[in-house]
């Protein structure tokens, strides 16, 4: 079989020139709703879609602004632009139905949910997160930011991805597992769901439905970082948080974990080298001063003196005040610390509850279970004979 060799601008050209010779297409009127209006300079880009497909226009001079999701006819005519390989409908004039279907479905659906009271009640982020649960696409540079932010500021949060289509058929349906899997994962303490940027259909599994209700259902609070700061979506208004991008919410969900004490012990030894550097500084300047005041009657020397004593004396009571000040906060926090072990209430004598190896909540504990007491320095094996 022989083949057909073209290099790509042959292949466009021969593609442009099928399109241009088409004389179906010089003069068409195509309807669809807007989904995209941005006007730049003298030139408007829009998308006009359908339940099936979209389509990209371009129209010079434009005479008005559309809003989204306005039923419209556009005339004009296709073309294909051969260096980017790209197909546009140059439109030449527009007539408007108003709201179109597709945005009225959304519109109703979003005043359902309302309704419902879907975008209220919302759930705050515990004090403490160690395990945070990402749904979105492995590739590319969404979960890559995510990632950077956690290990920057806090290299100990874990975060655990479950890889999903971010747009397309079913992706939908894979964002919902996701929920489903975070919220019976118990190590999980909150879930992020992040895309990037896109149109309104790249967009459209996170204003489906069935991932409003998935999110709604999650016992765990959720982060939604869908596109950019500019784009909405009915996950953005059910989430009990949402960021303006991902690596917002990766902020929002992980505090720094700067250890404090060390911290301190920085602008305690940053304090004494200022007050060092200082006082050798002050010191110098006395010296250079002693040497002048030595030609000095007597009694200048005396007033001199007792100046520099005096002087040495306050830098000396305040490099003590403020050593003292950063020891009681070291002190204060070391307590602190120590509270937080979990050990810590073992040592004054109180159990901890597991079941078959792993630390039980109370609420879940029914009468002939089996459980372990673990103790200071042992563990006791016990049956549960009532729950009161």
């Amino acid at each position: 079989m022989q083949f057909n060799n073209l290099s790509v601008v042959e292949f466009n050209n021969i593609i442009k020139s099928i399109m241009d010779s088409e004389e179906m297409l010089f003069n068409c009127g195509i309807v669809g709703e807007i989904s995209s209006f941005k006007i730049t300079g003298n030139v408007a880009y829009f998308s006009l879609k359908d339940d099936y497909a979209v389509l990209n226009c371009v129209w010079f001079s434009p005479d008005k602004d559309y809003k989204i999701g306005e039923k419209v006819k556009v005339v004009g005519r296709p073309n294909f632009y051969v260096k980017g390989g790209k197909l546009n409908f140059n439109v030449n004039f527009i007539t408007s139905f108003g709201e179109g279907k597709i945005f009225k479905r959304f519109l109703l659906l979003k005043e359902k949910l309302k309704q419902e009271g879907y975008f209220y009640n919302k759930k705050e982020l515990p004090e403490t997160i160690q395990n945070i649960g990402v749904i979105t696409s492995s590739k590319g540079a969404v979960v890559k930011d995510i990632i950077s932010v956690t290990k920057r500021r806090n290299p100990n949060v874990n975060l655990y991805i479950y890889s999903v289509k971010v747009q397309g058929n079913n992706a939908e349906s894979e964002i919902v597992k996701g929920f489903e899997i975070f919220d019976r994962l118990d190590k999980v303490d909150v879930i992020i769901v992040a895309r990037g940027g896109g149109s309104s259909e790249d967009l459209s599994p996170f204003n489906t439905e069935e991932v409003a209700r998935a999110c709604f259902k999650c016992l765990k609070p959720v982060i939604s970082a869908v596109g950019h700061e500019t784009d909405f979506s009915l996950l953005d208004l059910v989430a009990d948080i949402r960021a303006s991008t991902p690596s917002v919410a990766a902020e929002i969900a992980v505090k720094e974990s700067k250890n404090n004490l060390l911290n301190l012990k920085s602008k305690k030894d940053r304090m004494q080298f200022l007050f060092k550097r200082k006082f050798e500084k002050a010191s110098a300047e006395l010296c250079n001063e002693y040497s002048i005041l030595k030609v000095l009657l007597n009694n200048k020397l005396v007033k001199k003196k007792i100046h520099i004593a005096i002087l040495i004396n306050d830098l000396t009571y305040l490099y003590k005040e403020k050593e003292i000040k950063a020891e009681h906060k070291i002190e204060n926090l070391s307590y602190k610390l120590a509270n937080l072990n979990p050990n810590f209430s073992l040592e004054k004598g109180y159990a901890l509850i597991e079941k078959d190896g792993k630390k039980v909540d109370v609420n879940n504990i029914l009468e002939g279970d089996i459980v372990d007491l673990r103790l200071k320095d042992k563990k006791i094996k016990a049956r549960i004979l009532k729950v009161e």
